[in-house]
């Protein structure tokens, strides 16, 4: 039969840390005293739609396919504020302006965001119930990569063979299971931080005719050729089981 499934999901989580050093650790003593209060909020998306179908032919032929769309999306918004030189560690940090550090407290916040898109689909065929067949592939994209190179296609191919199930096997009744399973195929990693496919700014300070003026200078490089990383591999497996399975290898 033909089956339809769709799940929806978003999750928001916060978390706070608040941190002072006083004046007799060793941080705290070379700035008199330091406090630090930081807040990263983060929210996820997840959307998931799978298609199924199951079709017999026979009491000993069977196929099973799958197809499917997914789509995720982290956002990540963070704070922090910094201040030293505070007259006494009475307050720690719930007091943070009263430090007296040259400049001023410092204040800093991000934002990142990344989405993951995959299409995918999965087709089992079984015959005899003893041939196993399986072909999958998925072409996922992400949002970490260079414009050009967001996109990846996955395939892999998969062979099982219950050998204990065929007629010849039936005169060794010790032999309860017998299978050779094959399998080849790619997978994609996009374990790599947000942004590096671009040129990062960062804020500096300069002078100017004796005049000192906020600006922005390039702090990497980017690299629009990034792309996905692709392993290789092949797998050969027998899964053996005698007596009754009171003995059982792989």
């Amino acid at each position: 039969g033909l089956k339809f499934r769709s799940s929806l999901g978003a999750d928001l989580s916060n978390r706070s840390r608040d941190t002072y050093w006083p004046k007799t650790t060793l941080q705290g003593g070379q700035t008199n005293g330091y406090a630090k209060r930081g807040k990263n909020e983060t929210t996820n998306f997840l959307n998931e739609n799978l298609l199924t179908y199951t079709k017999a032919f026979g009491s000993v032929n069977q196929v099973d396919a799958l197809a499917g769309y997914s789509r995720q999306q982290s956002d990540l918004v963070a704070s922090t504020i910094q201040n030293a030189n505070f007259v006494s560690d009475a307050d720690v940090f719930e007091n943070i302006g009263a430090g007296t550090q040259t400049g001023g407290p410092i204040v800093t916040s991000g934002h990142t965001r990344w989405t993951l898109a995959s299409y995918l689909g999965r087709l089992n065929y079984t015959l005899a119930n003893r041939y196993l067949f399986t072909v999958t592939g998925r072409e996922d994209g992400s949002s970490r990569f260079g414009a050009d190179h967001q996109w990846g296609f996955f395939p892999s191919a998969a062979f099982g063979w219950r050998i204990s199930d065929e007629p010849f096997m039936q005169h060794i009744p010790s032999i309860e299971l017998l299978k050779l399973r094959v399998s080849d195929g790619l997978a994609g990693n996009p374990s790599i931080r947000p942004y590096q496919s671009i040129a990062h700014l960062a804020q500096q300070q300069y002078t100017f005719g004796g005049t000192v003026v906020g600006g922005y200078f390039p702090s990497s490089i980017g690299n629009p050729n990034l792309g996905w990383e692709s392993t290789h591999q092949i797998d050969v497996g027998i899964d053996l089981g005698l007596y009754g399975g009171r003995v059982s290898f792989t």
